[in-house]
């Protein structure tokens, strides 16, 4: 039988466990298991670690890397550290963090992707696709980063074959529906608002963060920049930035959208003389009648008397985007490029992928013309 290298240590039965260890820089670093397998998994695992030059004296459970890691994220916007928190705390510690950090494999993460596709307790329910990769996503993105500072030889998360989440189901107002509801906002306080949401099809936390420093109306150009969010506890701030890089553009602006705006500002500096008037730390472009920010609740509720009055039922104010995306699609013949920089979107793919319906009456009638210039 072949003897270890030298440094390579060794495993003998000790009571119940099976021990071992390696030596690393002249020092053991020892280890146990249950059965001789698995302690010869662990040795050479340590053996990787430390053939690679990396830290092998590292004992983070994943729940503690998973901690840690939360703290690396200096540059996070607040949303989206409290979103990754809520997930590391509340999905990926209870299931995951006991393993130690150099040991998780991927079969821990696939049996883990399997328990929450097909759960077996009683009154569970299945998670989507979708989750379950936005899920996963966080894990791989905490590997990726003890992958780099050595603490991991692989991450462990992207060994592993994800679900296929469904492809976002995406509806726009018609022409007709869309000519109502701007109808219905004609002459409100609010014009304006629905106007940049269904013309230009900017977010609703991007229009309620937009500052009149960041409108020409001379030029006609709108830029996009930040965001407004929540602040826990109450009140407001401004994301610095959008929710992609791509996100921050400049959109050039039709001659309705511009006179609307031009409306809007003058009603605003009238509202300004009132005594009710706060004002805020940035002017906003859509504000309170007391120059105070709107939330995304108030904006939703005047999103629903907008559609009571055009006679439409309830949906999304995200329609409102994705009705802008179609219609800009529609109207630049197909231009994508011209389309994802209006949007905001990093990769114009993803805007052909999520806003593919508006071809379809284009691809008929081009199947037509075809027949009427070769003849059937």
């Amino acid at each position: 039988m072949a003897r270890n290298i030298k440094g390579d240590g060794s495993i003998v039965k000790s009571g119940d466990r099976w021990r071992g260890y390696i030596t690393v820089h002249g020092q053991r670093r020892y280890f146990s298991a249950v059965t001789k397998n698995a302690a010869n998994v662990k040795r050479k695992a340590l053996i990787a670690l430390r053939d690679a030059g990396l830290d092998v004296n590292a004992k983070y459970t994943v729940d503690a890397w998973l901690e840690h890691w939360l703290t690396t994220g200096l540059h996070w916007a607040p949303r989206y550290r409290d979103t990754q928190t809520l997930i590391v705390r509340s999905v990926l510690a209870p299931a995951l963090g006991r393993i130690p950090l150099a040991e998780l494999r991927p079969e821990h993460v696939e049996q883990w992707i399997d328990a929450m596709l097909n759960p077996t307790e009683r009154g569970a329910k299945p998670l989507s696709a979708a989750t379950v990769r936005r899920y996963h996503s966080t894990l791989s993105g905490a590997l990726k980063v003890a992958e780099k500072r050595g603490h991991i030889v692989r991450n462990a998360a992207a060994l592993v074959d994800l679900p296929k989440a469904a492809k976002p189901q995406t509806t726009s107002y018609s022409v007709a529906d869309t000519r109502a509801i701007l109808e219905a906002a004609r002459g409100s306080r609010m014009e304006a608002r629905w106007l940049v949401a269904l013309m230009l099809g900017i977010r609703p936390s991007e229009a309620l963060g937009l500052t009149w420093d960041a409108v020409d109306l001379d030029a006609g150009l709108v830029t996009v920049k930040q965001q407004m969010r929540a602040v826990k506890g109450g009140g407001f701030a401004l994301q610095p930035f959008p929710k992609t890089h791509a996100g921050h553009r400049t959109i050039r602006a039709s001659g309705r959208v511009i006179e609307a705006m031009r409306e809007h500002r003058a009603r605003q500096l009238l509202e300004r003389l009132d005594s009710d008037w706060k004002g805020w730390e940035h002017d906003l472009v859509f504000s309170s009648v007391k120059g105070t920010p709107i939330g995304d609740g108030v904006d939703t509720k005047a999103w629903r008397r907008l559609l009571d009055v055009a006679g439409l039922p309830y949906v999304k104010r995200y329609q409102a985007r994705h009705t802008a995306a179609t219609l800009q699609l529609k109207q630049s013949g197909q231009d994508v490029a011209v389309v994802a920089k209006n949007l905001g979107h990093t990769d114009p793919a993803f805007t052909m992928r999520t806003y593919i319906h508006p071809l379809e009456d284009a691809e008929k009638a081009l199947a037509g013309q075809m027949d009427a210039l070769l003849g059937s």
